[in-house]
């Protein structure tokens, strides 16, 4: 019984150093980098859309795409998949 329930502990630590923890660091970062985007900055979106922030609201972002035609296009912050350096 004492086995059974210590295996049972140890797998559940497994679980939890796997992957949960690593999935909460992963929103950590995320989160913080949505925090620290500014005007100006050039992101890619989770579509591949490539883009430079011209407005932030508090849940919604306004991009220019393009440099002949400067599409505006408005998402939410949730779309951006990175911020290009």
């Amino acid at each position: 019984m004492t086995t059974n329930l210590m295996f049972l502990v140890l797998m559940i630590g497994v679980f939890y150093f796997m992957i949960i923890r690593p999935q909460k660091n992963k929103q950590s970062k995320y989160r913080q980098m949505l925090e620290a985007l500014t005007v100006g900055d050039n992101i890619v979106t989770i579509e591949g859309i490539h883009g430079k922030v011209v407005k932030i609201d508090s849940d919604k972002i306004a991009i220019l795409t393009g440099k002949a035609n400067k599409t505006r296009l408005v998402m939410s912050k949730t779309a951006i998949d990175h911020i290009k350096k």
